[in-house]
């Protein structure tokens, strides 16, 4: 499907069974557990808010998630759908929109330059000044090396923090 729709602000399913979010999720969660796999949904991690005036500045505090749609008719929160996704289905869930949120929070600018794409071009040419990634137009969504590092920390974290315990198994692993 081209795109999907979260789900409104009470948790209603929108854009029928083709474009629903939660419903493909669903889809994706009975095929692993079909294949004997244990089903695990991950929130997106935040994006960092660019200053109006000084795009190269992220805006702090992060106040809520940066994963709404406001498109048209289609009002939605694609964390939030996550979310209600593994509640309705007993799946387990590491809310990493939250994780990171907190954690970006704590960074504030201009630290969150060392995990989101922000580099010099000195050191990466291809990031030239005025091109996404660069110092000076940071991307606020993809992340360099050490941000890979640190979202992987927090899944880690939310791995051994499993509450209901249905993830004993991967947790097992990073002890």
């Amino acid at each position: 499907t081209r795109c999907t729709h979260p789900n409104d602000a009470n948790g209603a399913i929108q854009g029928g069974d083709a474009r629903s979010f939660q419903r493909w999720l669903e889809k994706y969660v009975a095929m692993a557990r079909r294949k004997g796999a244990t089903p695990l949904l991950i929130t997106p991690v935040t994006r960092v808010v660019k200053d109006r005036t000084d795009r190269s500045k992220g805006v702090f505090p992060i106040l809520t998630t940066t994963h709404l749609r406001r498109q048209g008719s289609v009002r939605g929160d694609y964390s939030q759908t996550v979310r209600d996704t593994a509640r309705a289905n007993g799946v387990a869930l590491i809310d990493l929109d939250a994780r990171s949120i907190a954690a970006v929070n704590r960074l504030g600018h201009p630290a969150w330059k060392r995990y989101w794409l922000a580099v010099s071009a000195a050191q990466y040419p291809h990031y030239a000044p005025g091109v996404i990634g660069n110092v000076g137009t940071p991307d606020t969504v993809h992340f360099q090396q050490a941000g890979a590092r640190w979202l992987a920390d927090m899944v880690i974290a939310g791995i051994k923090a499993d509450d209901g315990g249905t993830l004993e198994r991967l947790a097992d692993l990073f002890n």
